[in-house]
């Protein structure tokens, strides 16, 4: 990695980045990327002390000995991460990228650099053959080294300059305060996982604290730095809208009016998604006393005593949102006591800070005035969100029992449940109950709080136990009559993004620590995995780190106390030739000669394992997969305490 001294006439900077050393068993691809930010950073400081600024970067990439194990050795995640860095945070725009000697890994290579490039810098991506003279189109010879065929010095000299220069800035380079940004230590949350599975009692700041880390979660599928973020934006929404969050007495004459004249219910039931579903509906028609602002922080007061009710586990946390607003005693004069000010922060709170994804919002009995209403707020909604809105005329409900199922709905919406005057009672009881928690503005102003590890437990163990869940590794209850143990890995939700692959191997240990543990469960002879490809993508392929795989390939083939008979790949896409290219290199032959691919729809599954123990998704007779899932979620959470506790893996003399 050398910074070239001269610069274009355009006043570019020239990068080269070179193979030394062939070998690609000496390739630590990580920490390859770290030189090269220490160099930048170096050059950065050097030119801060000369006063010197280059305008940008040219980088020259020489493909020159790279073979497809050098590829291999790329960490995915970390090339992800370098790659976003270079074209999102780098302090020196990059102009041209040229690849020199570029030959036949060229197609592979670019095919997994693709998806983290973004549109301006592949237009700027020059690729050049061995021998060509193409790139002095670009880059005067006078200014490259001797190995490009240039005039100027050789590359090996400088590169020893830059190792020589940061080692002279060893100390600026080992300062880690440097590059540290102050946070504001209101806000500042700091935590890897949750301690405690059971959220039975919210009532105090730490409680209340993984509640709302546990909802945040919920909704970003137990990513936790999304979940941070989402938090942490969510306590500084309320800190900007004090007087919202802050003087809410129940009691308090103005809010006790807004309890009468309008009715916010949650519902009992969920829907068959595990949505809640809140109804908010207007009961009188005089609009003249209606204060926009107090019926806001009703609103919230109402929000937050639902986020504190027990729950005995994470699992039971709501999967969304589903919001019904009944138009039916809506009148302009209501419309007219609108604040936008107010109207504009409850929606940028509800879209954006929000401990609760909204997946739907209903308008039922809808008047004239739905026109006039959508006006006003349209402007203050995302497009997911007005993407949401369904719209159901006065008098018919029926295209709302489509979305909400008419059991779970109140007898006043042609419902099975409770009418809304019992659930109305039920929730004014409970803010009353909850009073003094909806007093104290502490709740919500988390900086005398220590976030120590003392919230922190093992690791990431409630995060990876719901990366189980999420992504539905389950064991079937039966076992073939051969006395092996069948398990199914299908991903639930397509979108790449949620998937943390060092997340899904360690959750793959738990659960297989948990079986070999398990008094209950009679041993098997040996061990059956089904890899399901539906939904799987290249996207999903680019997470895996070759690193993590290897020693999950090692591990299973050499040191599992239980042995693999068969592996069988279902649904098999065209994807399946660039998995097995991947892991193929650190398959044992006999391992993989136990692999077996069956395309979708087809048959061939059972001439291995009965259609008795397979769930009904993979024409089996053993019932539906969530009822198995259901089964195994419940037998985990039992074993919660072994796994967490340290002591049980710890080797003894």
């Amino acid at each position: 990695m050398v910074l070239l001294p001269k610069v274009t006439k355009d006043n570019n900077r020239i990068m080269t980045l070179r193979l030394i050393d062939y070998n690609p068993d000496q390739l630590v691809f990580d920490d390859g990327l770290k030189v090269f930010t220490m160099v930048n950073d170096t050059f950065i400081k050097t030119q801060n002390e000369n006063a010197k600024f280059a305008t940008g970067e040219i980088v020259v990439f020489d493909l020159q000995g790279l073979t497809a194990r050098h590829v291999t050795r790329m960490g995915i995640s970390s090339l992800r991460c370098f790659l976003k860095y270079m074209i999102d945070a780098h302090p020196v725009r990059i102009k041209e990228i040229h690849v020199v000697n570029a030959h036949s890994l060229l197609d592979k290579l670019m095919y997994m650099l693709k998806p983290f490039i973004s549109a301006r810098h592949l237009k700027v991506i020059h690729f050049h053959l061995p021998n060509s003279t193409t790139l002095f189109e670009y880059i005067p010879r006078d200014i490259l080294p001797e190995e490009y065929g240039g005039t100027f010095e050789s590359n090996e000299s400088w590169r020893w300059f830059w190792i020589h220069k940061c080692e002279e800035n060893r100390d600026y380079l080992l300062d880690d305060k440097q590059w540290m940004i102050e946070d504001d230590k209101e806000n500042e949350v700091n935590s890897s996982a949750i301690e405690d599975i059971s959220i039975e009692n919210a009532f105090s700041y730490m409680g209340f604290y993984k509640v709302l880390l546990a909802r945040c979660l919920k909704i970003y599928s137990f990513r936790l730095e999304k979940a941070q973020q989402l938090l942490k934006h969510c306590i500084q929404l309320r800190k900007n809208s004090r007087w919202c969050f802050t003087n809410r007495d129940p009691l308090q004459p103005e809010l006790k009016y807004v309890c009468e004249t309008i009715d916010m219910v949650q519902l009992p039931q969920h829907t068959k998604e595990n949505f809640k579903v809140c109804v908010y509906q207007i009961v009188h028609n005089d609009g003249s006393k209606i204060v926009f602002n107090d019926c806001i922080k009703a609103f919230f007061m109402a929000c937050d005593v639902r986020y504190v009710q027990p729950l005995r586990s994470y699992q039971h946390l709501e999967s969304g949102e589903v919001i019904i607003f009944d138009m039916k005693n809506l009148t302009l004069t209501h419309l007219t006591k609108i604040n936008l000010s107010t109207l504009r922060m409850f929606f940028k709170y509800l879209q954006d800070a929000h401990p609760t994804r909204i997946v739907q919002l209903h308008v039922i009995n809808c008047t004239p005035l739905v026109n006039r209403a959508m006006t006003l707020i349209k402007p203050f909604i995302y497009e997911r969100l007005y993407n949401s809105l369904k719209f159901h005329m006065a008098g018919s409900l029926e295209s709302l029992y489509e979305y909400v199922p008419r059991e779970i709905l109140p007898v006043d919406f042609g419902g099975d449940d409770k009418s809304m005057a019992e659930l109305k009672q039920y929730w004014v009881d409970i803010l009353l109950q909850y009073r003094e928690f909806l007093l104290d503005d502490n709740y919500f102003n988390l900086d005398h709080v220590d976030f120590d590890d003392s919230l922190i437990s093992h690791s990431n163990s409630v995060l990876l136990i719901y990366s189980i869940i999420h992504r539905q590794l389950v064991p079937m209850v039966e076992k073939t009559p051969e006395n092996y143990k069948v398990s199914i890995f299908r991903l639930t939700d397509p979108d790449p993004e949620k998937i943390d692959f060092n997340h899904v191997i360690k959750a793959f240990y738990m659960a297989a620590d948990i079986r070999l543990a398990s008094t209950e469960e009679v041993w098997s002879d040996g061990e059956i995995p089904i890899f399901d490809m539906t939904n799987i993508t290249f996207k999903h392929f680019t997470k895996i780190v070759l690193s993590t795989l290897r020693l999950f390939m090692k591990y299973s083939q050499e040191a599992h106390p239980v042995i693999v008979r068969q592996v069988h790949i279902v649904n098999c896409s065209s994807l399946i030739n660039k998995v097995m290219m991947v892991i193929k290199p650190f398959l044992k032959a006999e391992v993989a000669e136990r692999i077996q691919t069956h395309l979708p729809e087809s048959e061939t599954l059972f001439k291995y394992i009965p259609k008795e123990i397979l769930p009904k998704e993979y024409g089996g007779l053993a019932g539906p997969i969530n009822n198995i899932r259901n089964f195994w979620m419940s037998y985990l959470d039992s074993f919660r305490n072994y796994i967490i506790n340290e002591e049980n893996w710890r080797l003894r003399d």
